[in-house]
């Protein structure tokens, strides 16, 4: 289990650099790249997740037709909108009954840093 806490909380820590270089208003368009980069390390890192045990699942975002919203329980709940076809193949789980509990992007940073931060020992030692 902590080989794959290392490589979440790499993961995650390496994902969350790059989501606060990001502009994250709506109206603002991401590059090709930037938007296919963090999209793929969200999806990455639900993996990882899924591999520890962790809960990993998804919804639609009713109010854009064009995303839905990836869950990962860390146990603290954490989301992205990523398009639905990255997650196409993957066994992530739609699940309508779980609710967004209200995280805002501030939130999920300090839930990522403190998930970090508990696997820390392992991550800086390989």
């Amino acid at each position: 289990m902590g080989a794959e806490m290392n490589r979440l909380a790499k993961t995650l820590k390496i994902l969350e650099a790059i989501d606060q270089t990001l502009v994250h208003d709506p109206a603002v368009m991401w590059s090709d790249k930037d938007s296919f980069r963090r999209n793929t390390l969200v999806v990455v890192a639900a993996e990882q997740a899924k591999e520890t045990g962790l809960a990993v699942y998804w919804q639609y975002d009713w109010q854009n037709n064009e995303m839905v919203i990836l869950f990962i329980e860390l146990p603290a709940q954490v989301s992205w909108h990523v398009p639905e076809e990255f997650l196409v193949g993957m066994g992530i789980r739609f699940d309508p009954m779980k609710d967004w509990d209200g995280h805002t992007r501030e939130d999920k940073s300090a839930r990522i840093a403190e998930f970090v931060a508990q696997h820390e020992e392992i991550t800086n030692g390989s």
